[in-house]
């Protein structure tokens, strides 16, 4: 993606500015939890406590939560 966006701007400063997020992103989903060792593919792995809020808020009804 990024590398379609300089070939359409050629604006190698925005490109050298992006370095950093691009190796903080890459390095996110390459390090544990995200990286399974096993197999050596990424996931998505939910860092927070609880049920995410869409399951939340699928339990709804219009007068409230669910009993």
């Amino acid at each position: 993606m990024l590398l379609g966006v300089y070939q359409k701007t050629h604006d190698r400063k925005w490109l050298e500015e992006s370095l950093p997020a691009i190796e903080s992103y890459y390095r996110f989903w390459t390090q544990e939890p995200h990286l399974t060792p096993s197999t050596g593919l990424s996931r998505y792995f939910d860092l927070g406590d609880g049920p995410a809020p869409e399951v939340v808020s699928a339990e709804r009804d219009p007068s409230g939560p669910s009993p």
